[in-house]
């Protein structure tokens, strides 16, 4: 309701009021998850560099524990809002127990692998070089996904866009 006014229509989703937000940058098919995407972008490089200063002053592991900690706690949080429908739980399924795959534990085994690697290699390489890297290799496995899994078949604007990211990666790097 923060863009209705008495009076007058709600602008169409994906769009906002006059004054409150002017479309400067979004066109068709872009929303809210791209602008979602954009800001976790930013707070994945916040992340790793912040994940370093901890580093250089805890180690590693009091680290990893402090966001570990942190995480479940959200998620515990989170669940139980979600339980008692204070906010909507974003699923669909009902697998239980007995429908729990092997491959569920994959996501969290990579957001470790990203808590913990990607610190390392901020402080090994800066985070210019490690998140170039880490767009072109999201660019790349992205759009095998999309392909193999998503079964959408790639673009030539999106084959030259994953190229350019690698190409980025080689040109930052180099000395």
């Amino acid at each position: 309701r923060a863009f209705s006014q008495k009076g007058k229509k709600k602008p169409p989703m994906g769009q906002a009021g006059p004054s409150l937000c002017p479309r400067l940058w979004v066109h068709e098919g872009m929303s809210w998850a791209l602008a979602l995407s954009m800001a976790l972008g930013v707070f994945a490089v916040l992340q790793a560099a912040l994940n370093k200063q901890l580093l250089a002053s805890f180690g590693l592991a009091p680290a990893i524990l402090l966001n570990g900690g942190l995480v479940l706690v959200l998620a515990v949080g989170w669940f139980a809002c979600a339980h008692w429908g204070h906010i909507p739980s974003l699923s669909s399924g009902d697998a239980g127990v007995r429908g729990f795959r092997w491959w569920w534990l994959l996501p969290g085994l990579f957001g470790f692998s990203l808590i913990v690697g990607l610190p390392l290699a901020v402080r090994r390489i800066g985070a210019l070089q490690v998140f170039v890297g880490v767009v072109a290799a999201q660019m790349v496995a992205s759009s095998v996904w999309d392909l193999m899994v998503e079964h959408i078949p790639p673009t030539p604007l999106r084959i030259v866009g994953a190229l350019l990211a690698v190409v980025g990666v080689f040109l930052v790097s180099w000395k």
